[in-house]
């Protein structure tokens, strides 16, 4: 019997070393689980998409698995893979309306993944909105979490296996998606927060920052 990872909250890793241990679960629970789940709470300006989620090589920027919403009319989420032969692949889940300045929760369904074919649905505030069946599988994450970055340009992203009432919080500094002792400003400018600069020593966005001897190196 296969149990569930724990949820893994992309914006609440602070450092390398848990960024690192987040790619691992995902990587066992993406050649261990027959499905995953992607949950999102989230409130998008008009008419303006981003990346939800995204894997990517850390050596040449490949795209082993991201997930994008779309700003266009009646466009939902576009999902971009590595198929197992190595080619990269694109599926695009359609009616739904989420860049329209209201809250939306988004659960994405990836299922069969280790049956010849995937499939995957999409689900926005608990409708089923689009699915495709039928889709090549995912090529498996390399084993070492060090070839594996990870990047989430929309807060409050979560991965579990089983959904249970989603909230979106009051602030949007709370809890703090900034790096571990930055400050976290409301803002009304997307992504909704603003975070303060990376502490002495290191570099970053103020969401993720890293040892500046470690980019060196």
């Amino acid at each position: 019997m296969v149990t569930c990872p724990a949820v893994i909250d992309v914006l609440s890793l602070q450092d390398s070393r848990q960024s690192v241990a987040a790619v691992e679960k995902l990587s066992a629970g993406l050649s261990a689980l027959s499905d995953v789940y992607v949950v999102s709470t989230l409130r998008l300006p008009v008419k303006l998409g981003g990346v939800l989620l995204g894997l990517y090589s850390k050596q040449d920027n490949k795209k082993y698995l991201e997930l994008a919403v779309m700003g266009k009319i009646n466009k939902g989420v576009l999902v971009r893979y590595v198929r197992a032969d190595g080619k990269l692949h694109t599926v695009n889940l359609q009616n739904a309306v989420l860049a329209d300045g209201r809250s939306h929760s988004i659960i994405l369904r990836l299922g069969g993944l280790h049956r010849d074919n995937m499939n995957m649905e999409l689900y926005v505030n608990c409708r089923l909105a689009d699915s495709s069946q039928g889709l090549p599988p995912l090529v498996p994450l390399p084993r070492e979490a060090e070839m594996v970055k990870e990047m989430s340009l929309i807060r409050n992203t979560i991965l579990e296996c089983q959904v249970c009432g989603f909230h979106e919080p009051r602030s949007r500094c709370s809890p703090n998606p900034c790096y571990k002792g930055v400050s976290c400003m409301d803002s009304l400018q997307y992504p909704g927060y603003t975070c303060g600069p990376c502490p002495p020593g290191t570099t970053g966005n103020g969401t993720h920052c890293q040892d500046i001897d470690e980019v060196t190196r």
